[in-house]
């Protein structure tokens, strides 16, 4: 019994006191598990809640739970960021043996907050490990409480956030690295802190830059200027150890998605250029939460965390801040280290410029207004801390410093009360109340319906249904849904992401999901895609069943064109509506181009060009393709650029690009990119000025006149060796012309390295005895982009034009062409023995002229 009550004691207790803090944090959530999900309906419950389903799902099944299966149709893809962090939904996982996946997302959330509270509690056990048993455990009990209800956890949560939550391992390693400073040398502190760093890394994406990083700089930093004698060699040794075995442990989780942060291929979430978004506001630290029945909040609160609740509450709290001094003013052991990380973390969650009161901090300094750097602008942009977006999860690292203040500060007033095992009860629960009252965020908490449309249901049970797609697929929160959606419906989807944006070509995602909203076009004619076309597209791609999210396409006619589209919807109510696509002839799509503007592009009176838009299209077949762009340029707008693959296709100084494609059928992107100044959107031309015309500026460049294509049944492969590297790849040649008119040759080349000096092209037209009768010679690029600025591997097209004599006889011409420098003369040899190749001519074909 002895043994039974000094576990409840120790563990009993501070097990009591957190999950009661936790249920009354998420209060009403624990009333009904199932029936709802934790957070706003904006956040990431869907999506960590479907994690643990489909890792449930999948072990069921016999499938790879690291695999994607059900994602990116038909493909699926292997997730890095999920690979890397398995903590975050493999208990999920397990608990859906048991529970419904709702109920085992919430349970695992409220766990992971205990668990914090439990960490914090050991460590601070064991820092007042010199006081009596009662003052131990009061301070103890208030440090690990401050950690579970901080509210910075509690903004993640209120997104439904796991993984910036669970720092449950942090305290255990803290703990470890602070006995082997005080000269323990228990091997076993070397294994536990090892294993412990590698649990927060599973559990923690970005433990390493907002909890690690602080902790060692700060942290170490006070010992080697305070207490340098403790960082011993055998010391020292014991804490690389400790980052080295968690190090070893991590890795090979984090080898995937190290190698595709350091190629920049991570998907936008990671570099969305929200780190000002997503700093903590000046304010935020003294901002009580605004939204509770009893929290007086001052004005400000509203604007400090009011539009970043989520990422930016940092409220260090009335009780913690006075707890904190007491420890300060009764020089508790180390407690000018704890305040040095506190206020530096705090100072870090400012991000790169510093916010007041929801705003950009503005000072004038001789006459001009700048902005107020903060320190962490030194190291945002460090290789690898740079993809992290969220300045504000420093806050994380402050409530644990504050926490071990706290216990310091709550020790020093246990042990000067009179009577002190009677009233330490009472004092240590009033001070419980108050702090949860006080950190308190939203009550009641938020949280968001879990039940789904009985369709979904049915749709389980249908084995023809090869993938769904949802729509806009543009809108980060319908597509987290339609991840939810899948829990029920089981079917593959043509998108889905895990925490990241999927590897799949967004060319494709776009197209088809504009397709679906009518808003694709044909790019051969300009007219809006038939229902015909669409239904093929979709069909073609798998794609058998629509879901229109409606509160975000916030479309009146929404409805309307999805049953001119696809017919009567299987389901509507005033959140969704699931249209089924009809059977359509596969045919439709060998006349048409489907096209549609993707994303960049600035809509008013016109459609604007900023700094970088796209263009999307889907071809059939193997035909070349020329797509014909105009812009009217704005006149600070050097010149435009245009790019197809990822690579540079078209230069234009007057803004009429022809970009050509030919060979690989499937979905493509037309990127257009030029230099942009920001301006009023009414100041534009063509824009009106009205009073309810947008106030923002935008970085605008040109305004889209027209976009056409042609395609080229007449393209012919090649496969010509110049010398420097240069091939001719392909051409257009007509067969016949008339005298008096201007013939098109086109030409497409590949440079296989980089060229050193500037080639101009020529195209001539000679008689059967070699005499010249037309030709056209023009530098590569026209100007706009010479040949010494092309990259190995650059492809190029040229269209050169051949004005014909109004007496050139009837008969057949043969057409050359080639390249050669302008300072000499010299041009480049033509390997084979093709004819002219002697002379550097490249043969194309003969031309008959008529009259």
């Amino acid at each position: 019994m002895a043994l039974l009550g000094k576990i409840a004691w120790r563990y009993g207790l501070p097990l009591l006191l957190y999950s009661a803090a936790v249920c009354f944090i998420t209060y009403p959530l624990v009333t009904d598990l199932d029936g709802w999900l934790a957070g706003a309906s904006y956040g990431d419950a869907f999506e960590y809640a479907r994690a643990g389903w489909w890792a449930n799902y999948a072990l069921r099944n016999g499938l790879n739970p690291f695999y994607q299966s059900l994602f990116g149709y038909p493909d699926g893809f292997f997730s890095a960021a999920q690979w890397s962090q398995p903590l975050i939904y493999l208990p999920t996982a397990v608990l859906n043996f048991f529970l419904p996946p709702a109920a085992a997302y919430n349970l695992y959330l409220m766990t992971i907050l205990v668990l914090n509270g439990m960490a914090m509690h050991s460590l601070c056990w064991w820092l007042l490990r010199k006081r009596r048993p009662y003052v131990r455990q009061g301070g103890a009990l208030i440090g690990g409480l401050i950690l579970t209800a901080y509210p910075t956890f509690q903004g993640n949560i209120s997104i439904g956030m796991l993984n910036p939550i669970a720092v449950y391992a942090v305290p255990i390693v803290i703990l470890c690295a602070l006995r082997i400073l005080e000269g323990e040398r228990a091997r076993s502190l070397v294994v536990i802190g090892g294993v412990a760093l590698w649990l927060l890394m599973l559990a923690n994406l970005t433990a390493f830059i907002y909890i690690l990083m602080p902790l060692a700089l700060f942290g170490g930093g006070y010992f080697l200027l305070r207490e340098r004698h403790l960082l011993t060699r055998r010391a020292l040794l014991m804490l690389i150890g400790i980052a080295a075995l968690g190090g070893a442990l991590s890795l090979p989780f984090y080898i995937p998605l190290l190698l595709e942060i350091a190629a920049q291929r991570t998907p936008f979430v990671l570099f969305d250029g929200s780190k000002l978004h997503h700093s903590t506001d000046l304010l935020a630290l003294i901002a009580p939460s605004p939204f509770t029945t009893w929290t007086f909040a001052p004005e400000y609160s509203r604007a400090a965390i009011g539009s970043n609740s989520m990422e930016g509450t940092g409220y260090v709290g009335i009780l913690t801040v006075a707890l904190s001094l007491i420890a300060l003013l009764c020089r508790a052991e180390r407690a000018g280290m704890w305040l040095l990380i506190a206020i530096s973390t705090m100072v870090f969650s400012l991000g790169g410029m510093l916010k007041v009161n929801g705003d950009l901090a503005v000072v004038t300094i001789a006459g001009f207004e700048t902005y107020i750097p903060m320190p962490y602008a030194l190291f945002q942009e460090l290789p690898f801390i740079n993809v992290a977006r969220t300045p504000g999860r420093f806050n994380a690292t402050t409530g644990l410093a504050l926490g071990v203040l706290s216990a310091y500060g709550t020790a020093w007033l246990l042990s000067r009360l009179p009577r002190p095992r009677l009233s330490a009860p009472r004092v240590i629960s009033a001070l419980s109340a108050l702090i949860l009252l006080d950190y308190q965020l939203f009550f009641p908490f938020m949280r968001h319906p879990a039940p789904l449309p009985a369709y979904l249901s049915e749709l389980a049970a249908r084995d023809d249904v090869r993938a769904v797609l949802d729509v806009p697929y543009d809108d980060y929160v319908a597509q987290k849904i339609a991840l939810w959606h899948q829990v029920t419906h089981r079917k593959p989807m043509l998108a889905g992401h895990v925490w990241r944006r999927p590897p799949i070509p967004l060319e494709k995602f776009g197209l088809l999901s504009d397709a679906a909203r009518g808003r694709a076009f044909d790019l051969l004619s300009g007219a809006p895609l038939s229902a015909e076309a669409v239904r093929a597209l979709l069909r073609a791609h798998g794609v058998d069943v629509v879901t229109y999210h409606l509160l975000p396409m916030d479309d009146p006619e929404a409805l309307r064109i999805g049953e001119r589209l696809f017919g009567a919807p299987r389901h509507v109510d005033k959140h969704l509506a699931f249209f089924e696509v009809p059977a359509a002839d596969p045919q439709v799509l060998q006349t048409v181009v489907p096209a549609t503007f993707g994303e960049g592009w600035w809509r008013g009176t016109r459609r604007w060009l900023t700094e970088r838009a796209a263009l999307y299209f889907y071809i059939h077949d193997e035909s070349a393709l020329r797509v014909s762009i105009a812009l009217d340029k704005l006149p600070y707008t050097e010149s435009v650029q245009a790019f197809l693959g990822g690579e540079r296709r078209a230069v234009s100084k007057a803004g009429q690009l022809n970009v050509w494609h030919f060979g690989a059928p499937g979905f493509h992107a037309i990127q257009l990119s030029a230099e942009c100044v920001r301006v009023l959107p009414c100041l534009l031309p063509d824009e009106p000025c009205a009073e309810q015309a947008p106030r923002k500026p935008i970085c605008a460049s040109a305004a889209l006149q027209s976009v056409r294509a042609e395609q080229e049944r007449a393209w012919q492969s090649a496969d010509v060796q110049l010398g420097s590297g240069v091939q001719l790849i392909g051409f257009r040649l007509p067969e016949a012309a008339r005298r008096g008119s201007s013939v098109s040759v086109v030409t497409a080349w590949r440079a296989s390295e980089r060229l050193a000096e500037n080639y101009h092209q020529f195209v001539h037209l000679v008689d059967q005895t070699g005499a010249l009768i037309a030709q056209d010679d023009f530098q590569l690029g026209r100007g706009a982009f010479p040949t010494s600025r092309w990259a190995a591997g650059q492809r190029w097209t040229e269209a050169a034009s051949l004005a014909l004599p109004d007496d050139l006889p009837e008969g057949t011409y043969r057409v050359f062409t080639g390249w050669y420098r302008l300072i000499d003369g010299a041009r480049l040899p033509v390997q084979g023995d093709r004819l002219g190749a002697r002379d550097g001519l490249v043969y194309l074909g003969e031309i008959r002229v008529r009259p």
